[in-house]
């Protein structure tokens, strides 16, 4: 048997006042689901979430909220349920040097997000520089945070004098709050991709972009062991060569052994969202594969199901710029499936999120254009059916 996606998308209402933006969509090891988002107030913004029960969204409950918060449609706080209990959330607060230098702040829940701890940095090098695009996983004792950093690049540090200077670091936050075994994972990476991290049966895994002082800006992987994190490795030699950042991430995924990565490239000038998978992290990921190409955008999103099935999330562009969100699934061999259309109205500023919930496949955006609603999502039903059968397009 094979996992489908049935024709039928359905839209969800989501609790989230107009004018909200950077929507972000996690599921935990334990099937919870939250939706956190930022929400406009009269003096500032707030960090909101709700969580997914009985086929729609609890009542939305405010984790912080703040004056000077660093706000943009790219580098999205987060609302993560871990465990059952324990709650993990991020988000970014402007720098006096104002432009792009922000920190990065973090807080604990112990009750599931009816609570909060006091507000900590998980970095304390102080520089104005760029402190964000944070993923959080499931940690020893607390809740593990991957961030990129950009203190070297302020001319701080060991690559003050090179090229960029952004690094990748990680951190552990304890049930306190306190921060603690602060780590670099790798001192120059690309300015501001959307990272991303899982606890696999191998422990945890960060799947960020990579950036070499020849301007190669491919797709690498860094696991950790025994609580320190591993040095990069490429999951896939893409040789994509581009002088800026192109803001466009990876997304890991993961059930029982098997560990997959999606991702965008253009390298060789050709648009293309790629996927590899490994059932040993130890010896890398297998080939990579095109799943779209020639008018794609990237942007992905992924999951992957207990069957083996995946399903890629990428933007499509015409020529006249607009956007269509489609998912691409793959069955355990690698084969694709037939592609679902979600929306024909995406805006090319976006960075739509999937997962699993029950039976369901929920699919999340934002899309300040619109008014009065400006995150949007849909759920499409998960169904068995014989190998070989396809997907049929949805409406």
């Amino acid at each position: 048997m094979a996992t489908e996606l049935v024709d039928r998308v359905i839209i969800v209402e989501v609790p989230a006042l107009a004018g909200s933006l950077a929507p972000n969509l996690h599921r935990s090891a334990n099937g919870t689901v939250t939706l956190s988002w930022l929400e406009p107030t009269d003096h500032g913004h707030r960090l909101r979430f709700s969580v997914w029960q009985d086929a729609g969204w609890s009542a939305p409950r405010t984790v912080s909220e703040g004056s000077d918060w660093f706000v943009n449609w790219a580098d999205r706080p987060a609302v993560v349920a871990t465990t059952s209990t324990l709650w993990s959330a991020h988000w970014l607060v402007g720098r006096p040097a104002g432009s792009y230098a922000y920190d990065l702040y973090h807080a604990v829940s112990q009750d599931s997000g009816n609570t909060w701890s006091e507000p900590k940095s998980p970095h304390n090098d102080n520089t104005d520089s760029e402190h964000g695009f944070a993923s959080h996983y499931e940690a020893a004792n607390g809740a593990g945070l991957v961030w990129l950093d950009g203190r070297e690049s302020a001319g701080h540090g060991a690559h003050a004098d090179t090229v960029s200077g952004m690094t990748l670091r990680g951190a552990t936050v304890a049930l306190n709050g306190q921060v603690r075994d602060e780590q670099l994972i790798d001192g120059l990476v690309c300015d501001c991709c959307p990272t991303d991290a899982i606890v696999t049966a191998d422990g945890p895994v960060t799947v960020y972009r990579n950036r070499t002082e020849a301007e190669v800006r491919d797709i690498y992987y860094s696991r950790q062991i025994d609580g320190v994190w591993q040095a990069g490795k490429a999951v896939a030699d893409d040789g994509w060569v581009i002088d800026g950042c192109p803001v466009n991430g990876p997304a890991i995924a993961s059930t029982g052994q098997t560990v997959a990565v999606a991702w965008f490239t253009g390298a060789g000038g050709q648009p293309r969202v790629r996927y590899a998978q490994t059932n040993n992290l130890a010896n890398g990921f297998g080939a990579a594969r095109d799943v779209l190409s020639g008018n794609t955008s990237g942007r992905v999103g992924l999951v992957l199901l207990d069957d083996g099935t995946a399903i890629v999330s990428a933007l499509q562009t015409n020529a006249k710029g607009q956007a269509s969100l489609v998912l691409q699934p793959l069955d355990a061999t690698g084969a694709l499936l037939s592609r679902i259309n979600v929306s024909n109205d995406v805006p090319a500023l976006s960075v739509p999120q999937l997962a699993v919930a029950g039976d369901e496949l929920l699919v999340v955006w934002g899309d300040r254009r619109s008014t009065p609603q400006s995150v949007f999502a849909r759920r499409i039903s998960l169904t068995m059916s014989d190998p070989g059968s396809a997907a049929t397009s949805a409406r």
